[in-house]
């Protein structure tokens, strides 16, 4: 028998090589955002029509004429003017050096305006023997609104102070010796002298606002006098007197 032939011995079986272990995926890149949308600009609004001003009407307005005043008392003064056709009113101001401070207003119907306080109704009082400057204009009333005319000025002063008699002396039968007290701001006195309270008074007029007495000659033996002494203050040729206190005896001697 032919012998078999020996079996052939099988080739190692080869290894398998490992897996290659996959690449980690690559991340995306982000997706790159929009650029907002640029916002149109807002369309430019047209300025507006200028309103043409209205024209003022030519509106004329009188002027205060014949303006005076009388000094009422020592902190009174009262201001008087012509009355002026076709107004509605009357404003009145106190110029105090720099500017017009309105003080007071009247309608149509008065001519006139009293003052005793520096804003008319409130403020201080005026001072005796002092200068005050004050003005008047008239003025229209026509559909809501004010048309004003000229401002008139007037200068003006208050009375002196009312004076007080301190001491009245009978020096002798013919003579009697008067003292006050002074007054602020007085140019000077004037002594009043008579027989009968309510009779005609004799003056004496004392110069000087330093002075605060007197002397009074030639009075009747026993006889009883009566006697009242008021400021005066003099300025720019005019003089203004003030109110006199009470009257006081002169005894007889």
């Amino acid at each position: 028998e032919t012998e078999k032939p020996e079996e052939t011995e099988k080739p190692e079986e080869t290894e398998k090589p490992e897996e290659t272990e996959k690449p980690e995926e690559t991340e995306k890149p982000e997706e790159t955002k929009k650029p907002e949308e640029t916002k149109k600009p807002e369309e430019t609004k047209k300025p507006e029509e200028t309103k043409k001003p209205e024209e003022t009407p030519n509106i004329s307005v009188g002027k205060i004429n014949e303006i005076t005043y009388s000094a009422v008392a020592k902190n009174i003064i009262k201001i008087m003017w012509k009355e002026v056709k076709g107004v509605d009113g009357y404003n009145i101001y106190r110029y105090n050096g720099k500017k017009d401070i309105l003080i007071g207003n009247v309608d149509n119907k008065v001519a006139e305006y009293q003052i005793e306080k520096l804003k008319g109704s409130k403020g201080k009082s005026l001072q005796p023997a002092t200068k005050y400057t004050f003005k008047v204009e008239a003025y229209k009333n026509i559909s809501g609104k004010k048309y004003y005319g000229e401002r008139v000025k007037i200068e003006t002063y208050t009375k002196p102070d009312v004076v007080k008699i301190k001491k009245v002396e009978r020096i002798s039968n013919k003579k009697a010796k008067i003292q006050w007290k002074k007054v602020d701001k007085a140019t000077g006195y004037v002594v009043y002298y008579a027989e009968d309270k309510n009779g005609v008074y004799r003056a004496k007029t004392v110069e000087g606002k330093g002075k605060n007495s007197c002397i009074i000659k030639g009075l009747k033996k026993e006889k009883i006098y009566y006697i009242r002494v008021c400021a005066y203050k003099k300025h720019g040729g005019n003089t203004w007197y003030g109110n006199y206190y009470k009257t006081k005896k002169i005894p007889k001697k």
